[in-house]
């Protein structure tokens, strides 16, 4: 699956999805933060601090006062963006169906770190003046993950869809050093120039799927790649993945019907026939569900036509 970027929504769509806080295994941590900002006090690592990520996306600091105007929530400045990695859906069934489900959550979690490093340690610039059109070194912005197990169903379906993925939000705020701008701006704060993470999108992706290879490999899951260079489960059922694609079918009959073409349009439909997350799912039910949607779907599956062996 490609890594998407797009505008992050509301602070509370992330904070509370809850789903992967319920699991009775150890997988990794649901909520984490992936960079370190030492002013802050936050840590790589570290379990996410939920009213920090509220103050932060409302456009205050940790000490309460206001950051720059622009940067607060329905300002003229986005507070966040979204990068999203998605585990291959086949790979989310293996994940459904496995006795160790916290392996594959690791595999897949591993892959996102390191698929972030080369942009977390890149050259982040703040933007200043008017219009945003001077730029100087900042601090890497804070940085989020939510790990989640299933996601938002189609208009069509009754309940979510198992889907591993992982929701990177990146600020769009981070520190202006004494070092880059003098001692007058220490301890202030800045928006950033985010548009190298959408230019990184591909990068991304690419990054997210080499790293997930390696990880099943050394697992013992054998895995395939599309002409895109993806990671798939080799051999996994096809008709198993499309029982549990509802979602990608009506996306792509509504764009059929609608005679859409790019991907602006596209994304739209995506968002328009998706349905409205559930409120305190129970994870063990929806599992329990999804197992019995798989044997129902293996079961109706045609029996192998009986060929007769050729006489000697």
């Amino acid at each position: 699956m490609v890594c998407s970027v797009a505008p992050a929504g509301p602070a509370g769509y992330y904070l509370n999805d809850r789903l992967a806080a319920s699991r009775t295994w150890q997988g990794p941590p649901h909520q984490v933060w992936l960079s370190s900002i030492p002013a802050l006090e936050v840590h790589e690592g570290d379990a996410l601090d939920p009213r920090l990520f509220t103050q932060l996306a409302r456009g205050r600091r940790p000490d309460g006062k206001p950051l720059d105007r622009r940067l607060r929530q329905g300002g003229r400045t986005r507070w966040a963006i979204d990068a999203v990695f998605g585990a291959p859906k086949s790979l989310s069934l293996l994940w459904l169906e496995s006795d160790d489900r916290a392996q594959l959550e690791w595999a897949h979690h591993d892959a996102v770190v390191a698929a972030m490093q080369p942009l977390l340690a890149s050259d982040w610039t703040a933007r200043r003046g008017a219009g945003g059109a001077l730029r100087q070194p900042v601090a890497c912005p804070p940085v989020a993950a939510f790990l989640q197990l299933a996601a938002r169903p189609s208009r069509s379906e009754d309940r979510p869809r198992p889907h591993l993925h992982s929701q990177i939000v990146i600020f769009n705020l981070a520190e202006r050093g004494a070092g880059h701008c003098g001692e007058q701006d220490a301890n202030r704060w800045g928006a950033v120039a985010l548009r190298d993470v959408f230019v990184r999108q591909k990068q991304l992706t690419l990054a997210y799927h080499d790293k997930l290879a390696a990880n099943l490999f050394r697992q013992g899951v054998a895995v395939e790649r599309t002409a895109q260079g993806y990671v798939a489960v080799a051999d996994y059922d096809r008709r198993m993945v499309e029982t549990f694609s509802a979602r990608a079918r009506d996306i792509n009959e509504a764009s059929r019907m609608a005679g859409a073409h790019g991907a602006a349009l596209h994304a739209r439909i995506a968002r328009d026939t998706r349905g409205a997350k559930p409120r305190d799912p129970d994870l063990g039910a929806l599992i329990e569900q999804w197992q019995a949607q798989m044997a129902q779907a293996r079961a109706n599956e045609p029996a192998a036509p009986d060929i007769p062996m050729p006489r000697a």
